[in-house]
């Protein structure tokens, strides 16, 4: 599996929040009574980081992550996911305007480069895809100004691999 994908995939998310709090316990930046209830067998997914960015703190949501946690320890936790969220919505940058300055394609505004993101990270995780397109816009403009517009289809990975199948 490709490292970089695991750095901004949401499938990898989840596990990276869990590891990241992990090392802000060992470093003891998190309070004693929530360090002792998360060094259980959590193991976050990508949609309890969603959940908790989305509808912090109420109880309903991870119940077994913020039973014992403080203020403080809530405040942190939101900054470490909406951190993870940011560089995940950078990276995802970095890779779309590599491709599109690579391309040389998207010069002229009325051609922009379509942009055809899958996944429910991109669509579903706060601010992901503002984020993305924010960052996205910033660096090709340095680059030369690229044009480029992002739109969705639904289920655009099964469409291609029919059109691919009815084609070859």
């Amino acid at each position: 599996m490709n490292s970089y994908e695991k750095m901004l995939s949401g499938a990898y998310l989840g596990g990276l929040a869990t590891e990241v709090i992990r090392y802000a316990i060992c470093d003891k930046l998190l309070t004693e009574a929530f360090s002792e209830s998360f060094r259980g067998s959590i193991i976050l997914k990508s949609k309890d980081i969603d959940d908790f960015l989305c509808y912090p703190p109420k109880d309903e949501y991870l119940k077994d992550l913020i039973k014992n946690a403080s203020n403080k320890d809530l405040a942190f936790i939101y900054y470490i996911f909406e951190s993870l969220v940011e560089r995940a919505a950078i990276l995802t940058s970095i890779i779309l305007a590599s491709v599109i300055v690579k391309s040389d394609k998207g010069k002229n505004p009325c051609y922009p480069v379509c942009i055809t993101p899958e996944g429910s990270c991109f669509y579903g995780s706060k601010n992901f895809q503002s984020r993305v397109d924010h960052y996205l816009g910033n660096i090709l403009i340095q680059r030369g100004n690229y044009h480029y517009e992002i739109n969705k289809v639904d289920n655009a990975i099964i469409l291609g691999a029919a059109v691919a199948g009815l084609t070859g």
